[in-house]
């Protein structure tokens, strides 16, 4: 959550891609992102698998990609 803050201070976009396993917890970080009335598209939340995730990341031109995950999920 303290990365997501610290872009949003920062003025940077966010999109949110929670593991499978977390996906409620995406869900009320969204809300609570949400209740700051920020300006639209600013916060995004997606819910698609990681491998399609990553090759979309990597290939998107991202200035900065945080990844919170085990070893081997990062090596994929």
């Amino acid at each position: 959550m303290h990365e997501i803050i610290m872009a949003l201070i920062a003025g940077n976009g966010v999109v949110l891609k929670a593991a499978s396993q977390t996906q409620e917890v995406a869900k009320l970080i969204s809300e609570v992102v949400g209740a700051a009335k920020l300006p639209e598209g600013l916060f995004t939340l997606l819910n698609i698998p990681g491998n399609v995730a990553g090759d979309a990341f990597i290939d998107s031109g991202i200035n900065k990609l945080f990844f919170t995950g085990s070893v081997p999920v990062g090596k994929n």
